[in-house]
């Protein structure tokens, strides 16, 4: 990566770090002003949040993650019993980076079935290597805790990811459930655009941007989107 940007920067490409947009930060129309033409490509930097009652217990995987590669003087923490929610290949980062922190028992609980599971097969056998205890078919049902201390979740059997249609839409049997112990809970179960320094005619109503699929042109003049802030991926 280092390399690339040394490469960018010998073109004349000019990087400007730390560099805020929207609230206190500099406005698109700041950024107009500046400049002839803008593309946004601010990429999905939210974690999705479980809508389960002591969801504030858990924790971000994402943030997880980033902490621990900006590192510095306070990393982030790392339970002895960790349970990440999630098998994509983010979730299994997550996972192996709590095993390298100190973490004694690692489990990841995904809907997915082993072989649906949408984590790279590689990913999946690099946890195994590493001790990580993959539940799969199971989805988180109920936090844990005594005292406001997060002790575990509670995961029942998930026996459909998607409907018919193809459309996400999981099904549970109830009457099959598991608790898992766990003094941390990473949440690994997709990521969300932040766009709220964009203006509502530039918005899908979903948290993404609407560019044309072709230009890449929004509805404001010499603005332009892409990637995944837009759904699609830039090539």
């Amino acid at each position: 990566m280092a390399a690339q940007v040394r490469a960018l920067e010998h073109m004349g490409i000019r990087f400007e770090l730390g560099a805020a947009l929207g609230g206190e930060g500099a406005s698109l129309d700041d950024l107009r002003r500046r400049y002839q033409a803008l593309f946004l490509a601010t990429g999905l930097w939210n974690g999705k949040s479980l809508r389960l009652d002591k969801s504030e217990l858990l924790d971000s995987g994402l943030k997880f993650l980033i902490g621990v590669q900006v590192g510095g003087s306070t990393p982030p923490k790392v339970g002895r019993r960790v349970l990440v929610i999630g098998g994509g290949s983010v979730a299994v980062d997550m996972a192996l980076t709590a095993r390298r922190l100190g973490a004694t028992e690692v489990t990841m609980a995904c809907l997915e079935s082993r072989e649906t599971m949408p984590a790279i097969p590689e990913d999946v056998e690099q946890a195994l290597e590493e001790r990580i205890n993959i539940l799969s078919s199971w989805g988180p049902h109920r936090v844990l805790e005594q005292g406001g201390r997060l002790t575990g979740m509670e995961l029942v059997r998930c026996t459909a990811v998607f409907d018919k249609d193809g459309r996400f839409a999981p099904t549970f049997d109830a009457t099959v459930k598991t608790v898992i112990a766990a003094d941390q809970v990473l949440v690994a179960i997709g990521q969300a655009a932040d766009i709220s320094y964009a203006s509502t005619d530039l918005s899908t109503g979903r948290g993404l941007l609407v560019a044309d699929k072709l230009t890449g042109a929004t509805a404001m003049p010499g603005v332009f989107a892409g990637g995944d802030v837009t759904g699609s991926s830039v090539t």
